[in-house]
């Protein structure tokens, strides 16, 4: 096919430059692999897959058609025969009038994690509605021994938009049963979600309840407080104590280690010390499959 062709890498840049003007604003997906083929570089370029982040991480990258069906509500790139560079372009360029018609922070994460936004109908022409949460602010003071649980209920509980999906709402959809054993404080973050929900004011309560019903669920979330509850109610605990919560909460999750059964995927998740600045330091998370 490409035997008869004599034009040249030289002949294309020459041409490319005829095209467009000097000041031309190039729109795109993912351009920097055009233009690094063609060996030019351009000062002006809008590039879809930098100004959308559906991810929460700034280097990673999300492809055309997941941002196309998430935002404009249309479903491109399904047929056999590879790509249809007038339908990505088409794509590209709309939700970049997209992004201009709301704001930097409309479609990335990372720069508004307040952000709902709602999917949209799949129609050519369809618009989401973008609007700031209007979810209260669950962080608490320090004073009221609660802990901060912002983070935690945006990447969870987004049901209603089209970066996120609830969670919950994936289980309940594929027919899996869920548990939420917690503090009362974060139980009530999640009432309209399905799945079961069981509220307790101590660690032992939440041990015991976890080892009568981990056969009857699929998934199973609770979180042992004893530990942030004593450098929250007392500032000034001594050593000894500490040393001491410590070594029983590592009890408890031993004893909830053999209470798990075959073939399960268990997560620990330890947050880390929140200094003066609120700033988390020495979190670990550990994977084990029974």
């Amino acid at each position: 096919m490409m035997r008869p062709v004599c034009t040249t890498l030289k002949d294309v840049q020459n041409k490319f430059r005829a095209l467009l003007p000097k000041d031309a604003i190039l729109c795109g997906h993912s351009l920097n692999f055009d233009l690094d083929s063609l060996k030019m570089f351009h000062p002006y370029v809008i590039d879809t897959s930098t100004i959308y982040n559906l991810s929460g991480f700034k280097y990673q990258k999300s492809k055309l058609k997941k941002l196309t069906e998430y935002f404009l509500g249309k479903q491109i790139q399904t047929g056999d025969s590879g790509h249809n560079s007038v339908e990505d372009a088409t794509a590209s360029l709309q939700l970049v009038q997209l992004k201009l018609k709301n704001s930097i922070e409309f479609g990335d994460v990372i720069l508004d994690t307040n952000l709902t936004i709602h999917k949209t109908e799949a129609c050519n022409n369809s618009t989401p509605v973008h609007k700031e949460s209007s979810s209260p602010n669950t962080k608490q003071t320090k004073e009221e021994g609660v802990a901060v649980d912002d983070n935690r209920k945006f990447f969870v509980n987004m049901s209603d938009s089209a970066t996120h999906r609830s969670f919950f709402d994936l289980l309940n959809e594929h027919q899996k049963k869920s548990l939420v054993i917690d503090a009362r404080s974060v139980i009530d973050m999640y009432s309209g979600e399905p799945g079961q929900r069981i509220s307790h004011g101590s660690d032992e309560e939440i041990v015991s309840t976890a080892q009568q019903k981990l056969y009857d669920n699929d998934f199973m979330w609770l979180q042992l407080n004893s530990f942030h509850n004593l450098l929250q109610t007392n500032t000034d605990s001594k050593e000894a104590d500490i040393q001491k919560c410590l070594q029983t909460l590592d009890s408890h999750v031993g004893t909830l280690m053999k209470t798990i059964f075959s073939k399960a995927l268990v997560t620990l998740i330890l947050t880390g010390r929140d200094n003066e600045d609120e700033d988390y330091q020495n979190g670990m998370t550990l994977v084990k499959i029974s």
